[in-house]
């Protein structure tokens, strides 16, 4: 029993302006604890993976904060940040005939607004999960479903799905030599019930984009459901000098899992495959090293529209003297493909080529003194889009007991195509006597060209003062700056020339004249202490500060770090303090 649903380690600092969401790292001790059990990765991307349970859900940030619409007003300035857990029972373990079982059902509370308005309704999260490994672990089945049910109230059932089910089995066979091949796959489903409103919420959301003017789609605004398929197979070879994967993904438009657990994007089909060069045998220069080489593709499923391929290559080794080397270069958007969801329900606008390329230094993990740096450069647009960020840092290991790490970001982003507003103009119809009798309108997908800085300086110290206490520290100030210019709309959005793609944008045809040429500046600041005191064994008391400062709408646009750092923390700060404890009952 470990009833601890509190977050150790604040989130970091992001300012998202995709049409994609965020994913945020778990980090509460009840949720991390035997996660691996309920992993059911849909796909992958380095780390993390997409996948149909996704824990950030149980607790999440209220769906309908600061929500407002012709009808009602969901704001409030206390309203919670963060869904109540009323409780959460979790089972885990495994069998001696080597069947793993998790099992996951967790209730979090309503949550009201403004004017005592739902901005989260009661909630039940169940999950289930069966992995049944055959030939000593060579081989193995598995099986997993979620559920998601909610208890909806008048003034939420047109924003927020009532009932969320998935469901799937996936495979893994290890063969050959050694058992040095893999194949492994899967097969799951989704169903998605709620009122009409919701639903088209649903079908008009970033996910699917059903209502893509270009697309075959089939938007239904009386839809009550929503139903969709994913399946993937992929083979790969595990040991030797030569090391490869191929596989091949499809998500169907409907599928949805976003309810428990995470996918971005649905109507896609993806291959990816690479090759690696694997050098495990010490030469004169290195001790180990790996050169691999990328390919992929992506289409939906719907249209068959490319919407991504390209190519990379990159090393990775450690040298004799025990320091790490990263370094690689990567070409997206080979050929025509095309960007179908930065619109935000627009049409599908053709992409121009992006240059990648990265180089990561890390040093012996042995010293005293480990510095790390990373910095990485992407160039597309012909050249109008650029991208630069260095990312150094320093561990400082005082003792066995003590380790300090300081890591300061930088970024510099210039993007020309960033998605900026959907405005609509109208054409009047009037009768013979001059009175407007009906009119049209005509939607224009604005986009600028986006000039943005950040600097953010992530803070981590460890000390282990007895075997019994210990404390954690960490927070990350973070500024970020950012002003659009040259306003533009999509013109002929599958044209090959850049210049008919985006085309000048007359403002003054607008009701109420011309768009603000927004600029923002943000400054964030989120830190934790924690101090464990283990009193007796399996039994710990927590003490935890959390501190949150926000500033923002000072100097539109401009950037100064000193300044916005210092504005930052006059800020007022909003403190909250903790009392955590566990108990080990034992035989």
């Amino acid at each position: 029993v470990n009833p601890d649903f509190g977050q150790v380690e604040a989130d970091p600092a992001v300012v998202n302006l995709t049409a994609f969401e965020t994913r945020f790292q778990e980090r509460r001790p009840f949720f991390v604890e035997g996660t691996g059990i309920f992993r059911f990765d849909l796909a992958c991307n380095d780390d993390p993976c997409d996948g149909l349970f996704y824990s950030r859900r149980v607790g999440r940030a209220p769906q309908l904060l600061g929500y407002v619409d012709d009808d009602y007003d969901f704001s409030a300035a206390s309203a919670p940040t963060a869904t109540t857990i009323l409780g959460a029972a979790k089972l885990t373990g495994r069998t001696k005939r080597g069947l793993s079982v998790g099992l996951l059902d967790a209730v979090t509370q309503r949550e009201r607004g403004g004017h005592g308005l739902t901005i989260e309704p009661a909630t039940n999260y169940a999950v289930g999960r069966l992995q049944q490994d055959f030939r000593q672990g060579a081989s193995g089945l598995g099986a997993m479903v979620t559920a998601v049910n909610r208890d909806l109230r008048p003034e939420n059932v047109r924003y927020v799905r009532r009932d969320a089910y998935t469901g799937g089995a996936d495979f893994r066979h290890r063969f050959g030599t050694e058992n040095g091949w893999q194949l492994s796959g899967y097969l799951t489903g989704s169903l998605v019930r709620g009122d009409t409103a919701a639903m088209r919420g649903t079908q008009e959301s970033g996910v699917h984009n059903y209502q893509r003017s270009d697309s075959r789609l089939d938007f239904d605004p009386s839809r009550t459901s929503l139903a969709g398929t994913g399946a993937q197979l992929g083979l790969q070879k595990l040991n030797g000098l030569f090391q490869f994967y191929t596989g091949y993904t499809r998500l169907s438009p409907g599928f949805e899992v976003n309810d428990a657990g995470f996918s971005p994007r649905s109507d896609q089909q993806d291959y990816n495959s690479w090759f690696s060069f694997v050098l495990n045998k010490p030469r004169l220069f290195y001790r180990q090293a790996q050169v691999t080489f990328g390919h992929w593709g992506q289409w939906t499923v719907a249209d068959r529209l490319p919407i991504g391929r390209g190519a990379n290559v990159n090393a990775r080794g450690q040298l004799t003297n025990q320091w790490w080397l990263n370094m690689g270069v990567g070409q997206d958007n080979l050929g025509a493909v095309y960007n179908d969801r930065d619109a935000r329900g627009g049409p599908a606008f053709r992409r121009n080529q992006l240059l990648s390329s990265w180089l990561g230094i890390e040093g012996d993990q042995r010293k005293r003194l480990i510095p790390y740096v990373y910095g990485s450069y992407r160039r597309g647009d012909h050249g109008r889009t650029s991208y630069y960020d260095l990312s150094p840092a320093l561990d400082v290991r005082a003792s066995t007991n003590f380790l300090m790490s300081l890591s300061p970001s930088f970024a510099w982003n210039t993007d020309d195509s960033q998605f900026y507003t959907l405005a609509t103009t109208y054409e009047y119809v009037t009768d013979v006597e001059g009175n407007v009798v009906d009119s049209i309108g005509t939607d224009h997908y604005v986009f600028g060209r986006l000039k943005q800085r950040w600097v953010s300086v992530r803070t981590r110290v460890d000390y282990t003062m007895t075997t019994k206490l210990t404390l954690q520290f960490y927070a990350e100030p973070f500024a970020s700056a950012g002003q659009f210019g040259n306003l533009r709309e999509l013109g002929a959005p599958r044209d090959a020339n850049y210049d008919r793609r985006l085309v000048p944008f007359a403002q003054s045809a607008l009701p109420g004249g011309e768009i603000d040429n927004s600029s923002v500046n943000v400054r964030l600041f989120n830190s934790n202490t924690v101090v464990r005191w283990e009193y007796r064994p399996g039994s710990t008391i927590f003490l935890v500060w959390s501190q949150g400062r926000f500033d923002w709408g000072q100097f539109p646009g401009s950037f100064d770090t000193g300044r916005d750092y210092g504005r930052l923390f006059r800020a007022h700060p909003d403190n909250t303090f903790l009392i955590k404890a566990s108990y080990w009952f034992g035989l």
